[in-house]
């Protein structure tokens, strides 16, 4: 199946990171980081992806980054499969071993992420 037959079944991007206090009885007692999808064209946010807890900001910029990652990814692989459909007899032995492996590599990411 293509990609163009494909349809999108995550919130699409860009995401990004807010920084939150969830407070009780009017006390911060857990410092957090949301990842929320896109906004609206009334600049509202589409929805709550992700909620780290204990200040994460490296898992949560990853997260938001995930649409972008994908995308890359899928080009990616599209662009190696193509290369090696076409030039793959003209490339040099190692290329021929190795560039099959990282390809099937990048399509199980991409199947994870789909």
């Amino acid at each position: 199946m293509s990609n163009e037959q494909k349809t999108q079944q995550h919130t699409p991007g860009p995401w990004k990171v807010y920084f939150d206090d969830v407070y009780k009885e009017g006390e911060p007692v857990i410092e957090g980081v949301s990842v929320v999808g896109v906004p609206d064209k009334d600049g509202d946010e589409i929805e709550q992806i992700a909620y780290i807890i204990n200040d994460s900001v490296d898992d949560a910029r990853l997260i938001a980054a995930a649409p972008e990652l994908l995308a890359a990814l899928t080009d990616g692989a599209a662009t190696l499969e193509n290369m090696l459909l076409h030039y793959g007899p003209l490339m040099p032995k190692a290329d021929q071993e190795g560039r099959p492996k990282v390809l099937a590599a990048m399509q199980a990411a991409i199947a994870k992420a789909e």
